[in-house]
């Protein structure tokens, strides 16, 4: 047996008012939240909402859309003043606030022992 449910025209009026509220309050949300504010530090890094990473007060930063090139432990490790133990926990950070869930990471490693006989080989 079906049940009838009754509803008068004030109780869906009254409904689909404080559905209206709700969306705009979501809206407003949406419209006053930065979204590059940073959320996370790890040492000097900061991670922002949107996945945004910037470096001792905005002297080097990667764009959340460039989170996915994948050369920048290559990259940073050129740099003198990296500490991957700062820059690791921030970029996987950054990567989940972009929502990125698989990427290619390359890595480069050099055995100092190689590239010594390396270079004896090619001396002239």
């Amino acid at each position: 047996m079906a049940e009838t449910l009754e509803i008068n025209d004030g109780e869906i009026e009254a409904t689909v008012r404080q559905l209206y509220s709700i969306s705009e309050q979501i809206k407003k949300l949406a419209l006053t939240t930065d979204f590059t504010k940073p959320i996370k530090k790890f040492g000097k890094w900061k991670v922002s909402l949107k996945g945004d990473m910037t470096y001792d007060k905005g002297r080097y930063s990667i764009h959340h859309k460039r989170l996915k090139e994948n050369n920048w432990i290559i990259h940073l490790s050129e740099k003198h003043w990296i500490d991957f133990n700062e820059f690791i926990p921030a970029y996987l950070q950054a990567l989940k606030n972009a929502n990125i869930q698989f990427l290619e990471i390359m890595t480069f490693y050099t055995n100092t022992r190689d590239e010594k006989h390396y270079r004896k080989k090619v001396k002239p």
